[in-house]
């Protein structure tokens, strides 16, 4: 548990640490499509119960805008946890 650690944000299940997010593939698209053409908007309201992947969401598009050199090719969200952008995300 949290309680078992001095700064919560070091626990591997932290949101920061996670790489894996499972069930808002649509949320990802969405956010991809709108970084491919041009259009992203300065915020992106998230709402949703504890839980569910909100900040995991947020930290895993972080890592992406970082270090992904040409969003134009991608086709997910996924970047390598080796990556330097996500070791510094981490």
């Amino acid at each position: 548990m949290a309680e078992d650690y001095a700064d919560p944000r070091d626990a591997p299940w932290h949101p920061r640490r996670r790489c894996v997010l499972y069930g808002h593939a649509a949320a990802e698209d969405r956010l991809l499509q709108a970084l491919q053409s041009g259009k992203l908007h300065h915020a992106w309201p998230r709402s949703g119960p504890k839980g569910i992947g909100k900040a995991t969401l947020a930290y895993r598009f972080a890592r992406f805008l970082l270090a992904a050199p040409d969003p134009a090719k991608q086709k997910g969200l996924r970047v390598d946890p080796g990556n330097s952008a996500a070791r510094q995300i981490a």
